[in-house]
Order: C-alpha cells, then sequence, then structure tokens
C-alpha cells in the first residue's frame, strides 16, 4: 500500500516517487544520482522532490540523470513516472 501525504496541497504519493527510481534506474545509476544531489536514500530525495518551495528545473534534473549515464529515453520515463507521483518540475 503506497503512503500518501499531503504537502502544500499537493498530494504526494511517496512510494510511487521511490518506485519511479527504483524501476527505472540501475544502483549505479541511482547511487550517482544521490551523490550528485547531496541526498542520502531515495526516500531523502523524493522527499527533497516534494518540498514546497523547491524548484525542479526539468532540463537541469534531465542532465544530472545524463552525467549519471540514464538514456534519453529512460530519462524521459523516469520524469512522466516522477510527474505522475505528483512531483512538479519548472
Amino acid at each position: 500500500m503506497d503512503i500518501i501525504y499531503v504537502v502544500d496541497m499537493q498530494i504526494i504519493t511517496w512510494a510511487n516517487c521511490e518506485q519511479c527510481f527504483t524501476s527505472l534506474l540501475t544502483a549505479d545509476q541511482i547511487s550517482m544520482i544521490l551523490i550528485d544531489l547531496q541526498q542520502k536514500s531515495i526516500p531523502d530525495l523524493c522527499a527533497l522532490l516534494a518540498q514546497p518551495g523547491i524548484s525542479i528545473i526539468e532540463d537541469l534534473f534531465r542532465q544530472d540523470l545524463t552525467d549519471a549515464g540514464v538514456s534519453g529515453t529512460t530519462a524521459n520515463e523516469l520524469i512522466a513516472c516522477l510527474k505522475d507521483a505528483g512531483v512538479v518540475f519548472t
């Protein structure tokens, strides 16, 4: 069962955010992204992505994914998955 939180009038399904990363990326890619974004875990990263007032620039996030060795197709799938999970990009 997914855990759902309401953050700043926005519904975030935490389990889905985590599943986006774990289902689409390899362990090495996840490690690289966590290091690049200075996060300790996928739950921490999902919490960061859901914080009100945090502006996540889609193109920069996509570049972080590319730098971690994620293909363009997989990056697009991950971003679409995160959007479906409630993450807002600018």
